[in-house]
């Protein structure tokens, strides 16, 4: 008995795993993208319902309990986003508490 020909029938002789795990989409749920990002799931969750620009587009999968994201989204999303600098924002001194002085007043108001 003669073993078919692979091309002919449509069906590959060996699988490719390699292949196969390139071709398989990976969603990440809230959970998923709060750890890829280190914050909170209730952080994502915030983030997403009170302003998702600020967030890698999402997709919405019927049947699905809220959004999922895919990986490609994530990584162009995060190559996306400014790089990281060790030089520190000068913040304004802080103000005093409490009412000023009537003499920090009068040296405003001259």
């Amino acid at each position: 008995m003669t073993k078919p020909d692979p091309v002919e029938t449509g069906v590959p002789e060996t699988i490719d795993l390699d292949a196969l795990a390139e071709t398989v989409i990976r969603l990440y749920d809230q959970q998923g993208l709060a750890d890829l990002l280190g914050v909170s799931r209730k952080t994502v969750q915030n983030l997403y319902s009170r302003s998702p620009h600020l967030l890698p587009p999402a997709i919405a999968i019927p049947g699905a309990r809220g959004p999922r994201w895919t990986f490609q989204a994530i990584r162009d999303w995060l190559k996306a986003r400014p790089a990281h600098t060790s030089v520190s924002v000068p913040c304004p001194p802080k103000r005093k508490v409490g009412r000023p002085r009537i003499v920090e007043q009068m040296r405003r108001r001259s």
